[in-house]
């Protein structure tokens, strides 16, 4: 689990947003939808999300981010879905006590009941459902980090945490580390979370103010600048930034000056 910290705002995490930011510029330059370019926002079913997953058609480190997305969303819609349709409520059988006053009595542990729910709605037809449990559990997680830290946290995961890396342990335990995480670094890993907000909501949610912004970090000359920075520093927060605008009274000031 020490490799979660190591892999939340590292350097190497940062690289793969430039990258994808860049592979994200040129499919709209080639003309591409940004159906292509952004496929989480949107509401959708549990086939096409689970479709979605397993699309590699976009570069790797964009496909990543993208699975992760849709992988949380997945595990968002279907949390809901249990909630909208009482699907927990399923599992309980109704009773009369002596005194005539109708009661519930559950059947089953109504956690575990919530869990087989939330299952059931991520498993699309003829999936295997050891498969469903995976993305379920994965997508909790994902969602422990989210609640935590901001959804900007999303694409701040270093390609080398691995889903099996963050499933090695209980639930329990996971938390109580989160939690840990939260109380050492928490405020670090919110503002970087924050600055990412952007990116992320840029490249999949349908806000095209966002679209319009040049983020600092595509401007850079080399990747070496991002390397030698610390993870969670403020100096990779700055680099999340929008590019500061070009005031065109004060250049036009600066050549009148000049002449």
């Amino acid at each position: 689990m020490v490799q979660l910290v190591h892999c939340i705002g590292s350097s190497s995490a940062v690289l793969s947003l430039r990258l994808i930011v860049g592979n994200f510029r040129e499919l709209h330059h080639n003309g591409m939808g940004k159906e292509n370019a952004r496929r989480i926002a949107a509401t959708r079913s549990s086939v096409e999300r689970l479709a979605a997953i397993d699309d590699l058609t976009a570069c790797m480190a964009h496909f990543t981010l993208a699975q992760r997305r849709h992988i949380y969303m997945l595990y968002k819609e279907a949390l809901f879905e249990g909630g909208r349709s009482g699907e927990a409520a399923n599992g309980r059988d109704s009773f009369v006590l002596e005194s005539g006053v109708s009661a519930v009595r559950s059947r089953g542990n109504p956690n575990h009941v919530n869990t087989a729910a939330i299952t059931r709605n991520m498993t699309g037809p003829g999936q295997n459902p050891s498969r469903a449990k995976k993305l379920r559990r994965v997508g909790c997680r994902l969602d422990v980090l989210v609640n935590k830290f901001g959804r900007g946290v999303l694409g701040l995961l270093d390609k080398k945490l691995t889903y099996e890396m963050i499933l090695k342990v209980t639930d329990q335990v996971f938390i109580e580390f989160v939690a840990v995480i939260d109380r050492f670094e928490g405020d670090q890993i919110r503002l970087i979370s924050e600055r990412a907000c952007p990116i992320v909501d840029m490249l999949f949610d349908d806000g095209e103010r966002n679209y319009a912004n040049v983020f600092q970090l595509e401007n850079l000359e080399d990747d070496l600048t991002i390397n030698q920075a610390s993870r969670c520093s403020l100096t990779l927060a700055m680099m999340l930034l929008p590019q500061p605008e070009v005031d065109d009274n004060m250049d036009t000031n600066k050549s009148l000056s000049s002449d």
